[in-house]
């Protein structure tokens, strides 16, 4: 009878972690696949502004003359990307509506030309901005930068596939 009594016990604690683990895998497994969709600012969901500079003084060892031409330089090249992004993220739109309707081709054509321009534009403003970011840097702290370029580089898909598949990567350009 006691043992009987037992196992009814442990059969009722056992059921209810079963319930409690189940009940918080579907909560969190139901959260995961149903977040609310918020709008971003183009600029803010690829870069925090202040986390970058805050990042950069101190691995490059800024001091507060570079801090403040730092400051300068991204407060400069992300009002270029907020305006860049902008337009890019429009053209996009505009090209992934021409697929959709049953339009001509000169939509769709039109805003992958704009994409193309505003892409080497924008590639065209970071290197400005990346070099500026070295220029106020004395020789020991380009050092660091050096080092900085070279984590960041191997981030680059053309990068790794370079060193992947260096038959297919000849060449720079198109």
């Amino acid at each position: 009878m006691r043992n009987t009594k037992l196992t009814n016990i442990l059969l009722i604690i056992l059921l209810i972690f079963n319930v409690a683990f189940l009940g918080k895998w579907w909560m969190g497994h139901h959260k995961m696949h149903h977040q609310k969709e918020t709008e971003v600012e183009p600029t803010s969901a690829m870069n925090d502004h202040t986390k970058g500079g805050i990042f950069l003084i101190r691995s490059l060892g800024l001091d507060t003359i570079q801090q403040k031409k730092l400051n300068s330089i991204l407060a400069a090249h992300y009002n270029f990307l907020d305006k860049y992004t902008a337009a890019y993220l429009r053209n996009q739109t505009g090209f992934f509506s021409a697929l959709k309707g049953n339009s001509d081709s000169t939509t769709a054509f039109r805003c992958a030309d704009s994409l193309g321009i505003l892409k080497v534009a924008m590639e065209k403003e970071l290197y400005v901005h990346f070099l500026s970011i070295k220029n106020i840097c004395n020789s020991a702290q380009q050092k660091q930068y050096d080092e900085l370029i070279d984590n960041m580089s191997k981030d680059f898909a053309h990068h790794h596939n370079a060193y992947l598949h260096p038959e297919k990567t000849k060449h720079d350009t198109l």
